[in-house]
């Protein structure tokens, strides 16, 4: 069976909305991310009032952190309204010391809460990953990798599911994180579980450069399920985020290709704003990423997409996508996003076909490994001692 997306949310309105109900009417239509992906039919979300689970409703909310310990605020007032521990991927400006000053000043105690240090925990080399020396890992193996040892983390300690929190994301409230995680559960369609809901980020969305690029000007802005906020079923095997742009969405087409049903969105949330045009080198970062989803979309199965002559099309179609957005762009005058998406251009390469294909095989092959390796993790209830386990465990 060929992958199946995520179910997508209305059109962006002009002011910001608050985060809308699980049971809300969510429409079906394209993903402006940058590919053009066909949605499913959503349904409706019904729950009975008495069968909505109660806090905690995950076991942890975990935070990749490198803009500074100030920045994990909205995150930590997430974990207390999910009754959750809180959990820190902290690298770059953020470090433990100052994560664990903030925490315990605004009334956390030292038992809901940890913090790794990503220098501890780089697992990589180690597990000889071969994603992870990849040319196209520069600048996404360093989020990847702390968000795959926070589901080694999970697994440690035995918990069940745990939620994603970016650190440029507002707060989520209870009835939201209530109905998350009744969506998780299954509650709407007789306990059958999902392992993975998200939510979509409407006044600022989640998109790529590209994404805005082609979206600009159009009316038409749309938007989709994040990994800026997802929760994770992670009492079955080992999910896995592969260091490359979009490694949310690469996580959410392996689920997917398990099960259609396996993912949905809870509502929508909004981000902090940045200038999406004002990074060329991002831009050309993202792009073998854009081009790796795009082509896993229309895959049939994982195995054609192992084939360079797989991706061939697919870099010529998203070629041409991208110089009609160009020449528009120029015509309109938006002289900044018609530079972002020359840089697109420029970034593909006459081997990409051979590249796209080796990962794809790499990202299986990771896969399988990562899943071995959590198999031999030790087992543990206090969440310093599994903290302290991931740090210093060896393949």
């Amino acid at each position: 069976m060929g992958f199946l997306f995520l179910l997508a949310v209305s059109a962006i309105p002009t002011r910001r909305r608050q985060l809308a109900f699980a049971g809300e009417d969510f429409r079906a239509m394209t993903v402006r991310r940058s590919a053009l992906v066909s949605m499913p039919t959503p349904v409706r979300h019904h729950f009975e009032q008495a069968s909505l689970p109660g806090p905690p409703f995950f076991d942890a909310v975990i935070i990749p952190s490198a803009r500074g310990a100030e920045n994990i605020r909205r995150a930590a007032e997430t974990a207390a309204n999910a009754g959750s521990y809180l959990v820190v991927l902290a690298s770059e400006r953020t470090t433990a010391v100052d994560v664990g000053h903030l925490l315990t000043h605004i009334g956390w105690s030292r038992e809901k809460f940890a913090v790794l240090d990503r220098s501890r925990f780089a697992h990589a080399d180690k597990l000889r990953l071969r994603t992870f020396a990849s040319l196209y890992a520069d600048g996404a193996g360093e989020l990847s990798e702390k968000k795959n040892a926070g589901l080694l983390l999970a697994r440690m300690l035995g918990w069940r599911s745990v939620l994603f929190v970016d650190d440029d994301v507002q707060s989520i409230g209870r009835k939201q994180l209530r109905d998350a995680a009744g969506l998780l559960d299954g509650l709407d369609r007789a306990g059958a579980g999902r392992r993975l809901v998200g939510w979509a980020f409407d006044e600022f969305p989640d998109f790529s450069s590209v994404g805005y690029a082609r979206s600009y000007g159009t009316g038409e802005w749309r938007t989709f399920v994040s990994g800026g906020a997802m929760a994770l079923r992670c009492d079955q095997d080992l999910l896995f985020f592969p260091p490359v742009y979009n490694e949310d969405m690469v996580l959410a087409l392996e689920v997917l290709h398990g099960d259609p049903g396996a993912t949905c969105v809870a509502g929508k949330l909004s981000q902090d704003e940045y200038d999406p045009f004002g990074d060329l080198r991002r831009v050309a970062r993202q792009e073998f990423g854009e081009v790796l989803v795009e082509g896993l979309v229309r895959a049939p199965g994982l195995a054609g997409a192992r084939e360079p002559e797989f991706w061939r099309p697919v870099l010529l179609d998203r070629t041409a996508m991208l110089r009609q957005v160009s020449a528009r762009l120029n015509t309109l005058g938006v002289h900044d996003g018609e530079r972002a998406v020359e840089a697109a251009l420029e970034a593909h390469r006459g081997h990409w076909p051979e590249a796209l294909a080796g990962f794809v095989s790499d990202w299986l092959q990771d896969l399988a490994v990562l899943r071995e390796f959590q198999r031999k993790l030790p087992s543990t209830t206090r969440l310093g001692a599994a903290a302290a386990g991931l740090s210093s465990a060896t393949p």
